[in-house]
């Protein structure tokens, strides 16, 4: 095998936690109404979990909404969908994913059994999406509406909030073959599905170990 084959393999294997699948990302047909706070108005919205949703045939644990401002229809197969783990839907970073990474990672699993959990973590996400508290210009202001029952657990979930790797979770771009831009979801990851980050560097390194061989033998030959 030449180096620069070598050389192509490791930097694939090396990016290979943040490659994007094309993969067949079925939602199912229900879902929880959220009611938020747009700009200063209440607005009630489809949001996650989205159930009983199947990537590749296995079912999600969640499938919850990231983006506000494009759909998703439900129940519905996109079998063209964007799979990666680096944050990014529809061909841009989302805001503040690592937040919205670390807001799954601590609250999903619990939130599974209480609608008003659900609810509380969907307006989180949005809340760190869209930046609540207002700072960066251009965004809308989004967050928990303090009339709703959720906003209790919603103001919890925000309080203590932190950051994770966005490698936690899996970033969705819907797809069905169209041009048409859906809005982007999350969900959790499947055992097996992609390999880890740790292990992709490991392989990674032993290939460039065997590219720096291959080098200095050929080095060797020509004296």
């Amino acid at each position: 095998m030449t180096k620069f084959r070598l050389a192509t393999m490791a930097f694939a294997v090396i990016l290979g936690g943040n490659a994007a699948l094309a993969d067949d990302l079925n939602l199912g047909g229900n879902y929880v109404p959220v009611t938020i706070d747009e700009n200063g108005t209440s607005t009630t919205v489809g949001g996650g979990p989205i159930t009983i949703s199947h990537l590749n045939g296995t079912q999600l644990t969640y499938v919850y909404c990231v983006g506000l401002f494009t759909d998703v229809y439900v129940p519905d197969d996109y079998p063209d969908t964007l799979v990666t783990r680096n944050g990014v839907v529809d061909g841009a970073a989302v805001n503040n994913a690592g937040e919205i990474a670390w807001l799954l990672d601590n609250f999903a699993a619990a939130a599974a059994a209480s609608t008003i959990d659900q609810q509380a973590l969907q307006a989180a996400i949005w809340h760190v999406e869209y930046d609540g508290t207002g700072v960066n210009t251009g965004w809308p202001v989004v967050t928990g509406d303090s009339t709703q029952s959720y906003y209790t657990q919603y103001h919890t979930d925000i309080s203590s909030l932190g950051t994770a790797p966005v490698s936690d979770i899996n970033w969705f771009s819907p797809g069905d073959g169209t041009a048409t831009v859906y809005q982007g979801l999350v969900g959790p990851l499947i055992p097996g599905e992609v390999p880890e980050p740790t292990s992709i560097l490991l392989f990674g390194t032993v290939v460039l170990f065997a590219v720096r061989s291959v080098k200095r033998k050929r080095l060797g030959a020509g004296r």
